[in-house]
């Protein structure tokens, strides 16, 4: 968790410039333009990527995908089981009818 904004984009920053880091993904739901309601109202920045070393190929894992959250400790109240279970529910019915019935957890 970070205390601060400032200290969460050093460390993306950091990420970003890292030769031996490949990110394949990055959400920003930290953006003002974005839907809560997408987010099951995470706020946070998430990576998607890849650490490409010299150990990490010599192990055969250095295409790997992993993912990386860099989360507000402000924030961190909002971050439960039972959040995520609404926040996964809402991502799997996506476009289906099921999804008011199901938010009823």
């Amino acid at each position: 968790y970070f205390d601060q904004l400032a200290n969460l984009h050093s460390c993306l920053d950091a990420l970003l410039k890292d030769p031996e880091v490949e990110v394949v993904q990055l959400k920003n739901r930290l953006a003002p333009s974005l839907n809560v309601y997408s987010s099951g109202g995470f706020r946070n920045v998430i990576l998607s990527l890849r650490i490409r070393t010299d150990n990490t190929l010599r192990l055969g894992v250095a295409m790997h995908i992993c993912e990386l959250q860099l989360n507000l400790r402000s924030q961190a109240h909002i971050m439960t089981k039972r959040s995520h279970e609404r926040y996964r529910l809402a991502r799997n019915c996506r476009g289906t009818s099921s999804l008011m019935a199901g938010l009823a957890l």
